[in-house]
């Protein structure tokens, strides 16, 4: 049973319409990330009559990560891992993860946990499950916490622990992720 979620990451802070694609498009190849991220985000999601277009977004993304958008860098690992308009690589995937985690973005820090806690394309490793999803969980990152409970009902690379599963999974609650609420009230009502 799949106990662990990958969770979206935007591609970009605000979609661009089409009137503005071309400066926009001007704006990134000027090096402005933000410019990029929209473009990105339009190409992706197919919004403000930008046809949906996987490559350019990639393209987009992956300038917008080297002028270090943290927001990009998250969003090229869930291209790479998923297959979106790159080749499938969870290798890459990882390492575009780590670039976006390291800038304290919590949902590739969330990913990160949930590809080891998996073993989805690298060794399974409960230990970097426990260090990603500790990290997001620290940055407020509700699934992350919510991984941690898992973690720590199940005995997955720690101590069984209900207390510290319940105690993540509120956590996870009180940052609003339904899941971590569920698995909350569930156990609660197990253990009473």
């Amino acid at each position: 049973m799949k106990q662990f979620a990958l969770l979206l990451i935007p591609l970009c802070l605000s979609a661009c319409s089409v009137q503005t694609y071309g400066v926009w498009d001007s704006a990134c190849n000027k090096e402005d990330p933000k410019a990029c991220e929209s473009i990105a985000m339009s190409n992706y999601l197919g919004t403000d009559g930008v046809k949906k277009d996987y490559v350019k977004a990639a393209y987009y993304a992956e300038k917008a990560c080297a002028l270090h958008s943290a927001v990009c860098c998250g969003a090229l690992g869930e291209m790479y891992v998923e297959g979106q308009g790159v080749q499938q690589s969870i290798p890459t995937g990882i390492k575009y993860y780590e670039l976006s985690c390291g800038q304290n973005e919590t949902k590739a820090c969330h990913n990160l946990g949930t590809l080891y806690a998996e073993g989805r394309g690298v060794p399974q490793s409960y230990p970097k499950a426990l260090e990603y999803y500790k990290k997001g969980c620290e940055l407020k990152q509700g699934a992350s916490c919510d991984g941690l409970g898992v973690l720590y009902e199940h005995g997955f690379g720690v101590k069984k622990s209900i207390p510290m599963a319940i105690d993540y999974y509120m956590t996870g609650c009180n940052l609003s992720y339904k899941t971590a609420c569920d698995n909350y009230v569930r156990l609660k009502r197990t253990t009473s």
